[in-house]
């Protein structure tokens, strides 16, 4: 008999703006019992087609926190089942547009010391 993954509903638990970078919460509801999932692989993307893997979370855990860049860029996130050898369909994308954060400029007098 196969098993298959439940569909994951992803959903922001909070969200917030530290200096470092953007940080997202997410969460999402457990598969129903008797589900194989082990594990939960989260994917962020800001391109057509391009996911990388950013987080793992053990089962029982149904939440992470994630940090994209604050590079003022649209980012898809998404969160897969994993059940040791397969991961399931990709969940709803949680879409979040991130702050750009210009780095600091260079001192005008700035010379290198020369030891």
């Amino acid at each position: 008999m196969k098993k298959y993954f439940a569909l994951i509903l992803l959903t922001i638990a909070s969200l917030a703006i530290p200096c470092s970078g953007e940080t997202v919460q997410l969460a999402w509801d457990a598969p129903p019992a008797g589900d194989s999932a082990i594990a939960y692989h989260v994917y962020a993307s800001n391109a057509p087609g391009v996911w990388e893997a950013i987080n793992s979370v053990r089962m029982p855990a149904t939440e992470c926190v994630v940090v994209l860049p604050d590079d003022g860029k649209t980012w898809r996130v998404v969160v897969r089942g994993f059940n040791g050898t397969v991961e399931s369909a990709s969940s709803n994308e949680i879409i979040v547009t991130t702050k750009y954060v210009a780095p600091a400029a260079v001192p005008k007098n700035f010379r290198k010391k020369v030891p």
